[in-house]
């Protein structure tokens, strides 16, 4: 259902950008989702969600899909402000920073701070014991702020792809970091003595291979990299260079 994502880009950019997306364009779109829907076969359909009812599972998907759609539109807007507006990525990432921040301390962070939970003192996120924790482990610490710094550099990326290509570019890069984050996870867990990471399955491995390989294929096929001339639809199209990734 995240793979809907890079639909939901290239629909909003159709509508919002008046961007013309050809034939190669929207194939490359539904074989790099598809790509991933069988990488999230895995989590769906190898028990690990048995526990939820059937109507639990159709809000999560609805509340998956609005979230995809709502990311993209903030996609959209970005790309906007960084060519329309000619905003610095820098600018955009620290801006997003400063109001994200000044959002989490006033709003986010106090209302789940009084929402009932599992938490301490019955608090479904305790503020005060989040900072305790910080405070008393160096380990922890550090790793939030590697957190914080690895977010703010992968915005920052997100945006300079947005500036100089499109969204849907990076959409579908940010795709790709769903196999890179595999890769290390197997490597992680038969280097590391089993305690991080996942292993091999051959049989859910063997499809998340293959949805890995969409994954690639898609982002070749929008980029032109592979030859779609074969398609009687695309052939035409492919003769001259689209102006689909210029800004009007």
């Amino acid at each position: 259902m995240r793979g809907s994502i890079i639909v939901f880009a290239g629909i909003l950019s159709v509508i919002v950008l008046r961007r013309k997306l050809l034939c190669f364009h929207w194939t490359g779109m539904l074989i790099t989702m598809c790509g991933l829907v069988l990488v999230g076969a895995k989590s769906v359909f190898s028990g690990r969600s048995t526990r939820y009812t059937p109507s639990q599972s159709a809000i999560g998907v609805v509340l998956v899909l609005f979230g995809a759609f709502t990311s993209a539109a903030q996609m959209i807007v970005e790309e906007i402000y960084l060519k329309r507006r000619g905003y610095h990525p820098l600018q955009a990432v620290g801006n997003e920073g400063i109001f994200g921040t000044v959002f989490m301390l006033l709003f986010a962070l106090p209302v789940v701070h009084f929402i009932p939970g599992p938490d301490l003192n019955g608090s479904y996120e305790n503020i005060a014991d989040a900072l305790f924790q910080l405070g008393s482990n160096a380990v922890l610490l550090v790793n939030a702020i590697l957190y914080l710094i690895s977010m703010a550099w992968f915005n920052y990326c997100g945006f300079c792809v947005a500036r100089d290509l499109s969204t849907v570019h990076r959409t579908l890069v940010d795709a790709l970091r769903t196999a890179f984050v595999w890769i290390v996870s197997l490597i992680l867990y038969y280097t590391a003595g089993h305690q991080f990471g996942e292993p091999f399955e051959i049989s859910w491995g063997l499809i998340e291979l293959n949805g890995f390989a969409l994954l690639v294929i898609g982002t070749l096929i929008y980029n032109q990299v592979m030859d779609l001339s074969f398609i009687p639809v695309c052939q035409k199209q492919l003769v001259a260079k689209p102006d689909s990734e210029q800004m009007n």
